[in-house]
């Protein structure tokens, strides 16, 4: 079983393995500091958590010898893409096809990944795709 902060922590880990031209920050978006805005930049956290509390306690498996129990869960996990003013805005979308298929082929059970309305962002002077991919996992497992 994940915990909510590892999985971020292996999402953030996928995207850093390839070469994509990307600061990745998992943080709020309203910590970007750099104004205007520099490098393109991901801000990886979670949009949404939605666990069957009527499953708590249900039996997930055997791990390490132990038996597990655990809550289903899906995870909305945002992880919009942040541009400078200087680049054409179609890179997202160029950088966006890249990141989704890095991470669908990466370890976690994502089954779905979605795109908004590209927009520009006037606090930080760039052009934002937001992208948000869903996953189906189980969480805050426990051992007896």
């Amino acid at each position: 079983m994940r915990s909510i902060r590892r999985l971020v922590n292996e999402f953030v880990s996928i995207i850093e393995t390839t070469d994509l031209p990307l600061q990745i920050q998992c943080e709020f978006e309203n910590r970007l500091m750099d104004v205007p805005l520099s490098k393109p930049f991901v801000a990886v956290g979670v949009k949404e958590i939605k666990m069957n509390l009527t499953a708590l306690g249900n039996y997930a498996g055997v791990k390490d010898g132990r038996e597990e129990y655990s809550v289903p869960a899906e995870v909305v996990i945002s992880a919009p893409i942040y541009l400078p003013r200087d680049f054409n805005g179609v890179v997202a979308y160029e950088l966006a096809t890249q990141m989704v298929d890095v991470v669908a082929s990466g370890s976690l059970p994502i089954y779905k990944a979605t795109t908004g309305e590209m927009y520009f962002d006037r606090t930080f002077l760039c052009s934002v795709l937001p992208i948000h991919f869903y996953l189906r996992d189980r969480f805050c497992g426990n051992s007896t």
